[in-house]
């Protein structure tokens, strides 16, 4: 059964300008079962549809686009077309955006919680180190 088809090929043809060409494969499943790792011999169909001009396609229409290339598939293999959402409204999904604004944890809490170690072993302050005065070789 063909499953659904992703829009990403689609909206790469759309944006390259290039129509997409459909090449519908029936018995690949013959050669190379499904999980399986030993390839067959057998005949595998392949059939060349007409390619599909992508030169008037809009982000907002490809689901129906991506549909109607589906169909051409679904008809080639002999599959149930399914009912069109041509009359549909094709709409944007709302952006989700969340009203309450997260605010920054104050900074000891972050320290805290970047270095637990630091918490346990205090590190005693640094002390001053004598500056060692520096010997030279006497010439001979």
């Amino acid at each position: 059964k063909l499953a659904p088809f992703k829009k990403g090929a689609f909206h790469l043809a759309m944006d390259a300008g290039v129509p997409i060409v459909p090449i519908v494969i029936r018995n690949a499943g013959d050669v190379a079962p499904k999980g399986d790792f030993v390839f067959r011999s057998a005949t595998v169909d392949v059939e060349i549809l007409p390619p599909v001009d992508t030169s008037s396609w809009k982000s907002v229409t490809i689901e129906k686009h991506v549909e109607d290339v589906r169909n051409q598939f679904l008809k080639a293999l002999g599959q149930d077309e399914p009912v069109s959402v041509k009359n549909k409204p094709i709409t944007k999904k709302p952006v989700k955006k969340s009203s309450v604004k997260k605010k920054p944890a104050p900074k000891s809490k972050l320290i805290a919680k970047k270095s637990p170690t630091i918490a346990k072993n205090k590190v005693s302050p640094k002390v001053k180190k004598k500056p060692v005065a520096k010997v030279s070789k006497a010439k001979k």
